[in-house]
């Protein structure tokens, strides 16, 4: 029974981690000029509580490769973990009367001021060519994809060879870091610098669906990796 829980909080815990480092730039987009340093403050609170969720994630995995679960089993958590998350960025950010509620509610919750969401920006498809060939739109869903298997990959091994579990979680938050800073050096500079020149809208429209590509990428991978291990 505690196993099954588990299963469920780590499945629920990634979701939520992603859909929240999804919606911040969503939040940011509310603000003027002058409060954008408002906005900042309260949406990096809103992204540490991602971070919340995703050590949550990881946590459950450490405990079920602690009573002995398989590789095979990890590896299911997180192909089904990352599919419920890239469903769940699509539903509640691309569909966009969903995704006005969603970011209103969430920047009430964060007690800033009351601004409507603006959803006019044209409708960018995730896999029209315009997509594919956006070098942010490629650049975020490699970063999505990376920070995706530096939280799993680690367990997934850990699963295989225990004795050396510390070893590979720490592997694990080198492949974060590099997943990091790419997101600070190039796709952060992206947003600010479309920030400051009133695009933000769209760019918004690109990160949402590359990370709804990012996160259906990692399950996919998983998925092939099951059929690799049952073979």
């Amino acid at each position: 029974m505690i196993e099954v829980i588990t299963i469920i909080v780590a499945i629920a815990a990634v979701t939520i981690a992603m859909i929240i480092d999804s919606t911040a730039w969503h939040i940011r987009a509310l603000s003027r000029i002058e409060e954008r340093g408002l906005f900042i403050s309260r949406t990096n609170i809103f992204l540490y509580g991602g971070r919340f969720f995703s050590l949550l994630y990881m946590t459950s995995l450490s405990y079920l490769v602690d009573i002995g679960s398989s590789a095979k089993e990890i590896i299911s958590i997180s192909a089904i973990g990352f599919f419920f998350s890239s469903l769940s960025n699509h539903m509640v950010l691309g569909l966009r009367g969903v995704r006005k509620r969603f970011v209103e509610t969430a920047a009430w919750a964060l007690r800033l001021p009351h601004r409507s969401h603006d959803i006019g920006a044209a409708h960018f498809r995730i896999f029209s060519r315009h997509s594919l060939t956006n070098p942010l739109f490629m650049l975020s869903s490699l970063a999505t994809f990376i920070f995706s298997m530096g939280i799993s990959i680690p367990y997934v091994i850990a699963s295989t060879f225990p004795e050396y579990r510390m070893t590979f979680n720490n592997l694990g938050q080198i492949i974060n870091s590099l997943g990091m800073l790419l997101v600070l050096i190039v796709i952060d500079n992206r947003m600010y610098r479309d920030w400051d020149h009133g695009t933000i809208l769209q760019s918004n429209e690109i990160y949402t669906s590359s990370r709804t590509c990012g996160l259906m990428m990692a399950s996919i991978f998983y998925a092939v990796a099951i059929l690799i291990v049952v073979a």
